[in-house]
């Protein structure tokens, strides 16, 4: 955990710790789409299975190497995106005011809505998009099931900019 945690704040300061973390940063200069600590992990992985040709065909401290490099990448990968991850739900309805007065009041959180229309039914309908913390998702879904006309779907959001914040 001290690992992932120093791993991530060195990162996230563009500092290295050297060995794999220069091969993966050189990747990740050709290749930007691929998450730099994933790639560590997998550099640090390949090299433990390696090793278990060089030290005497030994499961137990590979297993042990690898447990240790997924652990340590995913609190590195936490610290990397923060605090701010939520979640986006967009939501198609024929009930904007309702659905909208409902999440407004129940969940503190802004909603946006956009006119659309149904292709298929040529009929006016309504995109609400809203951004919620990971731990409103159940009450957003029990909001959602008084609305059995509505269609949504949600989306991982990595970071939040601006004023997130939960409405007075």
């Amino acid at each position: 955990v001290v690992s992932g945690a120093v791993y991530g704040l060195v990162i996230r300061l563009n500092g290295s710790t050297g060995g794999t973390d220069i091969v993966a940063a050189w990747v990740h200069k050709w290749h930007p789409e691929v998450s730099l600590v994933w790639l560590i992990f997998g550099l640090n992985a390949s090299v433990a299975v390696l090793s278990f040709f060089v030290y005497g065909y030994q499961f137990e401290p590979v297993i042990l190497c690898l447990l240790y490099c997924y652990l340590s990448s995913r609190i590195s990968d936490s610290i990397l995106k923060g605090g701010k991850r939520a979640l986006k739900f967009e939501v198609i309805t024929q009930h904007p005011e309702e659905l909208a007065d409902k999440l407004l009041k129940e969940l503190r959180h802004g909603v946006t809505v956009i006119p659309a229309e149904g292709m298929f039914s040529k009929t006016p309908k309504y995109l609400l998009i809203c951004v919620v913390n990971r731990h409103q998702i159940v009450r957003f879904q029990n909001i959602l099931r008084a609305f059995p006309d509505t269609f949504a779907y949600m989306s991982d959001v990595n970071e939040t900019l601006g004023n997130f914040k939960h409405i007075a």
